[in-house]
């Protein structure tokens, strides 16, 4: 990742731009080689531990900073929007609800809602 920069599209992907190197280019999920996993890109986040989350229309991608590998997590689809709380909870708005990843279990909790749910941010 190393001062990369990582963009999400609708219906493009991901793009990762390197200001060193100067170069712009499609970044592909290692476990699908077609990259058509993550062609549809609403959330991308940088978690507490150093994990980059990309949220999608068909899953959850984490990847490790490490050494680069990847979890998919696509029981959890639709998905608009990636927060971190102060605690360290990952919180995934989706079409169906809201998400909580629980980091001791590997797993995620649904809240179901009957309205779609958007995180707006301030900085």
């Amino acid at each position: 990742m190393n001062g990369a920069i990582y963009v999400g599209t609708s219906f493009g992907g991901l793009y990762r731009f390197d200001p060193l190197a100067k170069t712009f280019e499609q970044f592909y999920n290692p476990l699908e080689p077609n990259g058509e996993w993550i062609d549809d890109v609403n959330g991308v986040l940088y978690d507490s531990n150093g994990d980059m989350w990309i949220g999608s229309a068909t899953g959850i991608l984490r990847i490790s900073p490490e050494d680069g590998s990847t979890t998919n997590y696509t029981d959890v689809g639709n998905i608009n929007s990636i927060e971190e709380d102060a605690q360290g909870n990952l919180w995934f708005t989706s079409w169906d609800g809201l998400y909580r990843y629980d980091r001791n279990t590997n797993s995620f909790t649904h809240f179901q809602h009957g309205l779609d749910i958007f995180f707006w941010t301030e900085s």
